[in-house]
């Protein structure tokens, strides 16, 4: 009998293995790079430890739960060029303090900053129309809020829950307004 000599090409394993880390490599790279240019749905969701946010002037859009129970988020910085923020965007944000939203925002969708437990301070747009159902339900710290004069409709429950909650100025003439968009706000004078 003739005696076969095994042979293995270790030239063979080492570019599969090259080419398998670089593929993961590449696949993460450009997963990373479509997140930093788009906050889009569930970006950053439940990123606990994120503490702060400045979204770049080339984003437009803010996804549905892009930022949504990040814990530790207090300090937002969102561009001019941001033109909708998505359904729960900052929901239970519990550390967010204050937030400036920039003109050109004609939407606040449902649950954006819902459950935001220490928002005390909220400056909305002069270009804001509406604002969606529980939008800033259970903001627990909210003392006063002043709705600028073309938003003309407020969702069920866009201010429910809100126990610390005072004061409300209108500056315009509102077309819809829920029965229970101040639900539950107890020290509203």
């Amino acid at each position: 009998k003739q005696k076969v000599n095994k042979y293995f090409d270790y030239n063979l394993l080492f570019l599969v293995i090259f080419l398998l880390c670089f593929g993961l490599v590449m696949l993460y790279s450009s997963s990373a790079y479509i997140a930093g240019n788009r906050f889009g749905d569930s970006a950053f969701y439940y990123r606990k430890s994120l503490q702060s946010v400045n979204i770049p002037n080339k984003v437009t859009h803010i996804g549905n739960n892009a930022f949504g129970g990040c814990q530790s988020l207090s300090s937002i910085a969102i561009s001019e060029n941001v033109s909708s923020i998505g359904e729960g965007a900052f929901s239970a944000c519990k550390s967010l303090m204050s937030i400036t939203i920039p003109d050109g925002v004609t939407t606040i969708r449902q649950r954006s900053f819902w459950y935001c437990s220490s928002l005390h301070t909220i400056t909305l747009p002069k270009s804001l129309e509406s604002i969606g159902d529980e939008a800033f339900m259970s903001c627990n710290s909210l003392v006063s809020i002043e709705l600028p004069e073309k938003v003309s409709s407020i969702g069920t429950q866009a201010f429910g829950y809100c126990n610390n909650l005072k004061s409300v100025r209108i500056v315009g003439a509102l077309k819809k307004i829920d029965a229970r968009t101040f639900y539950a706000c107890n020290q509203l004078q």
